[in-house]
């Protein structure tokens, strides 16, 4: 008796388990305006094959679903269909009208089976790979409209399947809530993509204005952001693409790749990787090759790559890693950058532990939106990035112009202060001449001697004059080479350099200056006398008749095109203006292009066959006058 007894209970125990009696009731009530099944309000039933049919699943002995567990169930196997079990007790006492809905926009199919007031299941079809107009509601999420017709219990089943890991997420809610929530939540999103928008046209407008093409990769990034966004939360499907439905299968793998890329890009003109960081600009070309190589495996070849989001967590470990080694570097403008990527990559982190199998952390609501949320703060923290970026630049350019002025105020207190001096002189000199002159007046009987005392203060005259003519003329040297001291400046551009080296005979006559300052020497003969040769400012040896020019042996030997401009292009290689390309100096000096790179280049090759690095400060004569160049002899 005892044994038939446990035996009985056992299996009343199985039975009841298989009922699903631990699983949650959910009343319909006016007072609860909306409820989220989670946890023991849902039970799951995985179906490998995909074969089950409602009688089999609503069959207490051939439907075993298991009760939940977690925040919301989620579909650990992407290849399996998932049945869905709900309980709701219906409330004819109700006054107002309710409806189920599915959070996750990127849900491929479900099946809903709702009972009537007879107890028989009417079936309901969703999901994004139908078109947006075949659904109940012009909403973005999937709803079910209740009859609630009763006051008994009904079972709600569910057979989700999707080719994406989802949370299934079902919420009760009345018509009245879910009109509330619903304008709430799209202006919201209108809230987002309207910020979008305005931190575009900014940074394009920002772009016209400094013509910096890092703005151009932050607003490809932007826009790449909000129409991944869109596609998760199926606002792209509702206003982009509502009739073409396939298109969803691969349109947020399109945009989180255009994501990536172009936070690589940015990343590299921001932080200016290249120049300031070559290994780390090495590292980051790989990350985007590796990326792109995945990303067209999974186009053409194993579309569920695009399912790996963990992938994503190795570039935006970079990014983020190349704001905080670039700040500590001195890069103070890397600030905002690396909290920005910071935050990102918390985002996608949290989005990586709920989508694992078995998920690190529960979702949520908050989880949900997790990413949503990071790209927001990302947004406005780089756009902060950008504005301090500016700051720091024109800071740095405003001490340059100070220190340019202080520099300019100091030579004209020199120069007044050489002028009054000279003038001092002057008139003392000019009084001392008229008192002579008084003297030479008053002594009549020595005219003869007054000439000569005469002729002698105009020999004095005449000294003092060549004096300050000399004087003069250093003077005028000290203006002309602060102003060489000036061509070192970035901030010069074509029209100021040309005030310096206006024309050809100025540039000769500077290498002239430059190249024979300690006297003329012959290549050939060693000899140090020489006449004027047939060329401008050419020296002939009066020994062997060896013929030499100014620039020869100097990197502007052999130039087919005028030297003045070949001046602005060495300055500015020296000065390592990387703001302008090759195609903006040949428009600048109205040249070929090629001309423009090929003397770049040999200018280039002189600075690092002395192995001056990048950066360094480079003088004028450390390159015009090295140089392997050949001169004719004549």
């Amino acid at each position: 008796m005892p044994v038939k007894l446990i035996i009985s209970f056992a299996l009343l125990m199985l039975y009841t388990q298989n009922q699903g009696c631990c699983q949650r009731i959910i009343p319909i009530q006016d007072n609860v305006n909306e409820h989220m099944f989670r946890e023991e309000d849902v039970a799951y039933l995985e179906d490998p094959k995909n074969n089950l049919t409602i009688a089999q699943v609503s069959d207490p002995q051939q439907g075993k679903f298991v009760l939940n567990e977690l925040f919301s169930p989620h579909n650990a196997n992407i290849k399996s269909s998932y049945w869905i079990r709900i309980r709701i007790q219906d409330n004819l006492q109700s006054k107002k009208k309710w409806i189920l809905e599915f959070f996750d926009q990127t849900t491929d199919y479900i099946e809903a089976y709702i009972p009537n007031e007879k107890n028989i299941y009417e079936k309901k079809i969703m999901g994004d790979q139908f078109a947006f107009s075949d659904r109940t509601f012009m909403h973005k999420n999937f709803e079910i409209f209740l009859e609630n017709n009763s006051n008994t219990t009904h079972d709600y089943y569910f057979k989700v399947r999707s080719s994406n890991h989802l949370n299934i997420i079902v919420v009760l809610r009345s018509i009245d809530q879910f009109i509330y929530y619903s304008l709430n939540e799209y202006l919201l999103f209108g809230f987002f993509y309207g910020m979008i928008l305005v931190v575009t046209i900014y940074n394009l407008l920002m772009f016209f204005a400094v013509r910096d093409k890092q703005y151009l990769a932050y607003i490809a990034y932007i826009l790449s952001v909000g129409i991944y966004i869109s596609c998760t939360d199926g606002i792209a499907f509702q206003y982009l693409w509502p009739n073409h439905p396939q298109w969803n299968e691969h349109a947020y793998g399109i945009a989180l790749y255009s994501v990536i890329l172009w936070a690589m890009i940015f990343t590299k003109m921001f932080l200016h990787t290249r120049t300031r960081h070559p290994r780390l600009n090495r590292i980051i070309n790989f990350i985007i090759l590796i990326r792109t190589t995945i990303f067209i495996t999974a186009w053409f070849f194993y579309p569920v790559l695009f399912e790996y989001r963990w992938i994503e967590f190795m570039p935006l470990s970079i990014a983020f890693f190349s704001g905080v080694y670039s700040f500590i570097k001195g890069n103070k403008a890397a600030r905002f950058f690396a909290l920005a990527y910071g935050l990102l990559f918390v985002g996608f982190l949290i989005k990586i532990m709920i989508n694992m199998d078995p998920p690190l952390i529960e979702g949520s609501i908050v989880t949900h939106y997790s990413i949503t949320v990071s790209f927001w703060f990302e947004m406005w923290m780089l756009s902060f990035a950008l504005g301090d970026k500016v700051r720091i630049i024109k800071d740095g350019k405003d001490r340059a112009l100070r220190k340019i002025i202080l520099q300019h105020e100091e030579n004209q207190k020199l120069k007044d202060k050489v002028n009054r001096e000279l003038e001092t002189e002057v008139q003392n000199r000019t009084k001392e001449i008229n008192q002579q002159k008084l003297i030479i007046e008053n002594q009549y009987n020595g005219l003869q001697s007054a000439n000569e005392k005469l002729k002698e203060q105009a020999d004095e005259i005449s000294k003092i004059n060549s004096l300050l003519d000399i004087d003069n003329y250093k003077l005028k040297n000290s203006i002309k080479e602060e102003m060489l001291a000036r061509a070192g400046s970035k901030s010069m551009d074509y029209a100021e350099f040309k005030k310096i080296f206006p024309d050809e005979l100025t540039c000769l006559r500077y290498l002239e200056q430059q190249k024979w300052q300690n006297g003329f020497t012959c290549k050939k003969c060693e000899n140090d006398k020489y006449l004027p040769g047939k060329g401008k400012f050419d020296r002939r040896c009066t020994r062997c008749g060896y013929s030499e020019s100014p620039t020869a042996f100097t990197v502007f030997h052999g130039i087919k095109f005028p030297i003045e401009k070949a001046f602005f292009i060495l300055h500015l290689v020296i000065t390592e203006r990387d703001d302008l390309t090759v195609d903006d100096i040949s428009h600048i000096l109205e040249l070929r292009r090629n001309t423009c790179w090929g003397f770049k280049d040999k200018i280039i090759k002189v600075i690092k066959n002395h192995k001056v690095e990048k950066g360094q400060f480079v003088h004028w004569e450390n390159v015009i006058f090295t140089s392997n160049a050949k001169t004719s002899e004549s």
